[in-house]
């Protein structure tokens, strides 16, 4: 209940900024579809509910989020039956179904780290999933959802998340046509550091 009442304010939100038809940019670290290992908990499931709300809305819609090739956990049982976790690799199914959208180029670390970013398309709606591509040490930041090998890895992971989601949007949205953008929790933080564009952010 309070999942549904929490989506329909954000659609509400999401239609009253539209009159304009420019697009609205949602980025989050996770995004629940109907398929693939894309997803944690409640902010990915309601991020998920509202690309496909939008989608039925005809909205020009984006949500902006990391490609994780191990998904985040699953379990196997022990001889024992205490619960073992595993990594949850994405099905093909999955990674067929994204278009590669655009490849360029973030700075991180001091240090040029190429991008790829996939599409999955429905209707007016875009999930857009970013995924490094080097240097060796930035593959690991996205390898699973919430789940860092230290405490420099899950910053690195959330800077590599706010600079190419705004790389992408300067490259393939254009600032000219942002009605606003949602930034999920504090995963987003920083992305209105990197680009500075008052009055259209909301957490």
């Amino acid at each position: 209940m309070l999942l549904s009442i929490a989506l329909i304010h954000c659609l509400n939100c999401i239609i009253c900024m539209s009159s304009e038809s420019n697009a609205i940019i949602s980025i989050t670290p996770d995004l629940a579809l109907d398929m693939g290992y894309t997803y944690a908990g409640g902010l990915g499931v309601l991020e998920g509910d509202k690309f496909y709300g939008a989608a039925a809305l005809g909205l020009n819609y984006y949500v902006i989020t990391l490609l994780y090739r191990n998904g985040y956990v699953d379990y196997d049982f022990d001889e024992n039956d205490n619960p073992v976790p595993k990594p949850q690799p994405q099905p093909k199914s999955f990674l067929e179904s994204l278009r590669l959208a655009d490849t360029y180029v973030v700075r991180l670390r001091n240090e040029n780290v190429e991008v790829n970013a996939w599409e999955y398309r429905l209707g007016t709606a875009h999930a857009i999933f970013l995924e490094p591509r080097g240097p060796e040490w930035a593959l690991k930041l996205t390898d699973r959802i919430y789940i860092e090998g230290s405490v420099e890895e899950k910053f690195l992971k959330y800077i590599f998340l706010a600079r190419g989601a705004v790389e992408f949007i300067r490259r393939n949205i254009g600032l000219e046509n942002v009605r606003y953008i949602d930034l999920q929790e504090a995963y987003a933080a920083m992305v209105p550091i990197i680009l500075r564009i008052p009055g259209r952010y909301s957490s």
